[in-house]
């Protein structure tokens, strides 16, 4: 970003700060997964809900009830 300010008289100045952040990659081997026959159970549960339409009925993607 260049900020124009008024000028003072002397030598120019030029300020600068720079940040360089760098971090491992995460680990998932510790995440709780959900096999297959617990993600339809998740999906009819929210259909049950009336948290998603039915994706029989809409399609392939978890479409949420407005």
């Amino acid at each position: 970003m260049i900020d124009t300010k008024k000028g003072t008289k002397g030598k120019m100045r030029v300020n600068f700060s720079h940040t360089n952040t760098f971090s491992t990659k995460p680990s998932i081997s510790g995440l709780p997964l959900m096999n297959s026959s617990q993600v339809l159970d998740l999906e009819q549960e929210l259909v049950d809900k009336n948290i998603i339409a039915d994706p029989a009925q809409s399609g392939p993607f978890l479409v949420p009830i407005l």
